[in-house]
């Protein structure tokens, strides 16, 4: 009834979401075709494909402090006591100082996550003192662990059961979890969120982000005592879907935006969770893709979790691009080395996705793993994807754009699609052969001398009983 209201008989269409206009290289007839049927097809390729853009710019910086990446253990994989409390589990370590052995908490965090891995939204509050679940995820800091309890050691706080979580990387580094009938301590929470200023704040960073688009952030300022350095600036992306026997859609910061619609505040990270919308024409339509990044004290963690029902859709060229100004003490190494990172090759996302596939494996041994590595003013910090082998091998993987107008012109695409700046460098997926079903990629923005590990940090557990 309502494609009735909207229709037309026939029309000549040039579309160019970017400029609030529709545009595609050739006009397309349409003919005996509705507007409502348009802005619905766009709908379903959108969220289709969509949920492939959001590898957020916010993974080109990180921070150096003296840690970098947490351990996870979910839930699930634990045994304890029946209806625990999530503020009711503790972590410890054995202190053994002037030769007296003392329990001492060190901070653990329980995160309610649902089944795909975001934040459940709701009363933070009451969140914290509800059940475990086996979607929670908990995360902790194998720096904190400490030698292993002697069999002459009690359990800590009355407890009759623990779990042993150890570091294998380390010698003798141990912690134990431990459900008990009261809460741990208060301790100082390393990151905040301020809704109203749009910032994360931690003792490493300042991350600010746009108002109306805030999974994009305004600037990145690194933490140097009582000074603030700049890093990275206007993060922007610009995504190309060229539909087989339909239309190219361009989409840009103007057409997406993500906001925060729930934060959950621990004391080792502060987590947000974002939902997206899209603006065609007159329509807004909620994407139903929540995201939730985990910004910890000097790292962060930008999970890529989608959806794609349907393959062989989009013709080559089709990807997301994100871009970011560098800031005036930014110094990306080895950039052009393709050590780390692959550059980006027009002529292959166009042409071979073959040799595209061949230079993406290049860099798989047991894991496919991409970093992009740099300093500002001396302080380290490391993008790191570990991409599965499965989506490689069709050519998505990252690809560092080092000159975005020579890029933007060499890969087709519309004049005046991405701002050119002599300070803009980015990162191109190409999206066009990625395969149906749900995938997953980890991001994380890596700090400190230990870079090169696996991120979360890899942690062994076993059940104790008194």
């Amino acid at each position: 009834e309502l494609a009735d209201c909207f229709k037309v008989d026939s029309v000549d269409l040039q579309f160019r979401f970017n400029h609030r206009r529709l545009v595609t290289h050739n006009s397309v007839r349409i003919a005996g075709v509705t507007i409502l049927m348009f802005v619905s097809t766009v709908q379903v390729l959108t969220r289709k494909f969509f949920t492939l853009l959001f590898i957020n710019v916010c993974a080109l910086v990180a921070w150096s402090t003296a840690y970098s990446c947490p351990a996870f253990l979910p839930a699930k994989q634990l045994i304890l006591p029946e209806g625990a409390k999530r503020h009711h589990l503790r972590l410890f370590v054995i202190d053994a100082e002037r030769n007296v052995r003392v329990w001492r908490d060190i901070p653990v965090q329980v995160d309610p996550l649902n089944e795909e891995g975001s934040l459940k939204v709701g009363e933070q509050s009451l969140a914290e003192k509800a059940n475990i679940e086996p979607t929670d995820r908990i995360a902790m800091r194998v720096e904190d662990f400490r030698p292993a309890k002697s069999s002459s050691d009690t359990f800590p706080c009355g407890s009759k059961q623990l779990v042993e979580v150890s570091d294998p990387s380390r010698k003798n580094a141990f912690a134990y979890l431990a459900v008990c009938s009261d809460g741990a301590p208060n301790v100082t929470k390393k990151v905040s969120y301020d809704a109203k200023a749009s910032l994360v704040t931690s003792p490493a960073y300042r991350y600010e982000f746009k108002p109306k688009n805030q999974l994009m952030f305004k600037k990145i300022d690194l933490v140097d005592g009582q000074n603030l350095i700049n890093a990275v600036n206007s993060s922007s992306l610009f995504l190309r879907f060229n539909v087989k026997n339909f239309l190219t859609l361009h989409f840009d910061n103007r057409n997406v935006t993500s906001m925060v619609n729930s934060t959950y505040i621990g004391p080792l990270a502060a987590i947000a969770n974002y939902s997206f919308t899209l603006k065609i024409l007159f329509f807004n339509f909620d994407l139903k893709m929540d995201t939730s990044v985990s910004f910890f004290e000097d790292s962060a963690l930008i999970p890529l979790q989608f959806k794609a029902p349907i393959a062989g859709v989009l013709n080559r060229g089709s990807g997301s691009f994100y871009w970011w100004n560098k800031g005036k003490d930014l110094k990306l190494d080895a950039v052009g080395s393709d050590k780390t990172l692959p550059m980006a090759d027009p002529n292959l996302i166009l042409n071979d996705p073959v040799a595209l596939a061949q230079k993406g494996l290049s860099y798989c041994k047991k894991e496919c793993i991409y970093s992009l590595t740099g300093t500002a003013d001396g302080k380290a910090f490391t993008i790191y994807m570990n991409v599965p082998r499965y989506l490689v091998e069709v050519g998505f993987f990252p690809q560092f754009v080092k000159d975005v107008s020579a890029f933007e012109k060499e890969a087709q695409w519309p004049e005046e699609s991405v701002l050119d700046s002599k300070d803009s460098v980015g990162i191109f997926f190409d999206t066009t052969l990625v395969p149906s079903g749900e995938h997953r990629v980890e991001q994380w923005l890596r700090t400190g001398k230990d870079s090169k590990g696996s991120c979360p940090k890899d942690i062994i557990h076993r059940p104790l009983k008194a």
